[in-house]
């Protein structure tokens, strides 16, 4: 629910000022449920905004008061969803930098008549009326997209797989992964994505960004593993200016970047201690302080996180902090690889033929029965992005619009034929080989390409065994 914004704050060292605006303020309205309340010591109105930061419309500020100007406190209140009115003889730089926020609704010379000034703080307070119906328009509508019933996007009639902002597939475990997303995406609870390399974690992430109300705002991905240990701390919080040698000025961080939106943090496993200890603090407080600064500022960010490691092993292993664990693991998403998902695979060449056909101008594009066959019993070590990009070559190509086993890369082709041999080694009725029979042994080696492991696995005994053996015939 929106709170209803019916303070107004006038904070000016001048008590004489003070009184007379709130004067003139309790008339201009006295027909509205609007609570007035004055300050002359800037400590106490700083404690007063942040006590009742949901409920202030509007602050009328002095700028220049002893011991706190009004620059130093439009910075502390950087972001805050209430206006500002400042009261100042002239402006200068510092107040003007202060006021990038673009929370200060009307400058007004001191020397103004306190009806000029209420009037300001009227229009002021009008504004804060309108963005209040703004807002619970937004969160009305941010409920029933939380509420809405999900739906899984139509598959292509001629493949069966669909596609959901990028991440593709078929069947029960692909409707339930959108439902998932669709059903978590308005939320701000973290989200944790693991599976192995090229699963589509990010894919996921984009699509839980794209899904929300948060989709206009930015989407930063932070690969934890590429950024240098030393480094990732600084990356993500940024630094004030003269925090170490070289820092010549103020940096943003990843998460600064990311306000009002999503932050991605992929490969969260290789993040160094102390970065897991001012990431933990962003997650409960909602705040962040750069390097070397004094202050904290408040910054709304969803957080997605994703592994292709076993976290719970890295917390057992002293790797990765178990509160932190718990703070990240909210929302669970596992994604399988490709190769527990073998029915999906010919539906997905087919699909990826056609796109990248599609994608590069050329007429449509078969596969033949052999390739398709052959690919899927291929293990697919880097999963869908494997494939994607596999396909996308055997398009390039494909001589005469169709995809051949021969176009298959030769690497690829010796893998799928060692799998083969070894499927059918598993098909062998061991009992009738004899390993003291120089045929069985003459027959392992052969069909597995005299490879001695392989062939001493065939037989089910040791290599040692196996060179014992050959090492005993050659004597005979």
């Amino acid at each position: 629910m929106v709170e209803y914004r019916n303070i107004l704050l006038v904070v000016d060292d001048d008590a004489r000022m003070v009184r007379s605006l709130t004067r003139v303020l309790k008339r201009v309205f006295e027909q509205q449920d609007v609570e007035i309340i004055g300050k002359t010591d800037p400590a106490d109105a700083e404690a007063f905004m942040e006590e009742h930061m949901d409920r202030l419309a509007v602050v009328c500020l002095d700028h220049r008061m002893p011991g706190r100007s009004g620059a130093e406190i439009l910075r502390a209140f950087e972001g805050a969803p209430f206006q500002f009115v400042v009261l100042t003889g002239a402006i200068d730089q510092e107040l003007l930098d202060a006021a990038e926020g673009g929370h200060v609704f009307e400058f007004i010379e001191k020397g103004e008549p306190t009806v000029a000034i209420a009037n300001a703080i009227r229009a002021a307070f009008t504004f804060i009326q309108h963005q209040q119906i703004v807002d619970y328009k937004v969160a009305r509508a941010r409920e029933r997209l939380i509420h809405r019933k999900p739906k899984p996007p139509k598959p292509d009639p001629e493949t069966g797989v669909g596609e959901f902002h990028g991440i593709v597939g078929s069947g029960p475990w692909f409707e339930e992964l959108v439902r998932t997303i669709q059903k978590v995406a308005a939320s701000t609870a973290p989200v944790f994505v693991s599976g192995e390399s090229g699963v589509g974690k990010e894919l996921v992430a984009r699509a839980l960004h794209a899904e929300s109300p948060r989709r206009r705002n930015p989407f930063i991905a932070v690969n934890c593993a590429a950024i240098p240990g030393e480094l990732l701390e600084v990356e993500l919080f940024g630094y004030k200016k003269g925090a170490f040698t070289g820092a010549d000025a103020d940096k943003q961080g990843m998460i600064e970047a990311a306000k009002g939106g999503t932050l991605f943090l992929d490969e969260i496993t290789e993040m160094p201690a102390q970065a897991q200890s001012k990431l933990l603090r962003f997650l409960q407080e909602g705040t962040i302080q750069r390097v070397g600064d004094t202050k904290e500022q408040k910054i709304n960010v969803r957080v997605v996180a994703a592994t292709n490691r076993d976290l719970q092993q890295a917390v057992q292993d002293g790797q990765f902090r178990e509160d932190l664990y718990f703070r990240l693991n909210v929302i669970p998403v596992m994604l399988p690889p490709l190769r527990e998902r073998r029915d999906d695979i010919p539906a997905l060449i087919q699909f990826y033929a056609r796109h990248f056909a599609e994608t590069e101008g050329f007429d449509e594009v078969s596969v033949s029965p052999d390739v398709i066959e052959q690919l899927s019993d291929y293990r697919w070590p880097g999963n869908i992005r494997e494939l994607r990009n596999l396909m996308h070559r055997l398009v390039l190509f494909s001589d005469d619009g169709e995809i051949r086993p021969e176009h298959l890369p030769p690497d690829l082709r010796a893998t799928i034929d060692e799998a083969e041999t070894e499927a059918a080694w598993r098909d062998v009725e061991l009992p009738r080989l004899f390993i003291d029979d120089r045929s069985s042994l003459e027959w392992a080696l052969e069909i597995s390409g005299n490879d001695k492991e392989k062939a001493a696995r065939l037989l089910g005994i040791s290599r040692a065994t196996l060179y014992r053996r050959l090492r005993k015939f050659d004597a005979d």
